[in-house]
């Protein structure tokens, strides 16, 4: 009898990594967030080459106030940690941010060395606010064909909408400094 090959372990990935959540995420509906932030994670990551600096784990910590984060925390653990500042159930609030967030931690400024500095963020901020409004689009169409929460396939319009909300505010500033350009001229 040939003995068997031990299993190949595959590596973990940030599309693998397992996802935590800590803070306080108020009167959710049991299990929601996790649900909303890991169809975002696939939305924003499926078909993407990942980068070879991966984090293990995930932690998505909401915070009752403050601006969206990665937290760059020295203990030396491979976790990335995201911070999110959402309203009650604002799950489109929650996809934005996390998938923004995401973005960053996918260009590797998840470690604690990963400090922004100028004049190259603008341009990691650029790619990852795309990135975001990208995950956005594919979520809103998984939310309409299926959805996590039964019934619940309108919701994938709320999400369609909010994402060109921001879209158009991208577009009314860049109308107000000039930036436009017709390029039907």
């Amino acid at each position: 009898m040939t003995p068997l090959s031990p299993p190949i372990e595959l590596a973990t990935t940030l599309l693998s990594a397992p996802i935590e959540l800590a803070g306080d995420w108020g009167h959710m509906i049991p299990r929601s967030a996790d649900q909303v932030v890991e169809r975002m994670r696939h939305s924003c990551l499926d078909g993407v080459r990942l980068s070879d600096r991966q984090p293990t784990r995930l932690r998505v910590d909401e915070h009752a106030s403050g601006s969206p984060a990665v937290w760059l925390h020295p203990d030396g653990s491979s976790m990335a940690w995201i911070i999110v500042d959402i309203g009650q159930q604002a799950w489109a609030q929650l996809a934005y941010q996390f998938g923004h967030e995401l973005g960053h931690v996918l260009a590797n400024s998840w470690q604690p060395h990963a400090k922004p500095t100028s004049p190259r963020q603008w341009l990691e901020e650029a790619m990852v606010e795309a990135f975001s409004l990208r995950g956005l689009g594919r979520l809103a169409q998984s939310w309409k064909q299926n959805p996590p929460f039964a019934g619940d396939n309108e919701f994938g319009n709320a999400i369609a909408d909010y994402r060109e909300n921001i879209i158009q505010r991208y577009a009314k500033l860049a109308d107000e400094q000039g930036i436009t350009h017709d390029s039907g001229a």
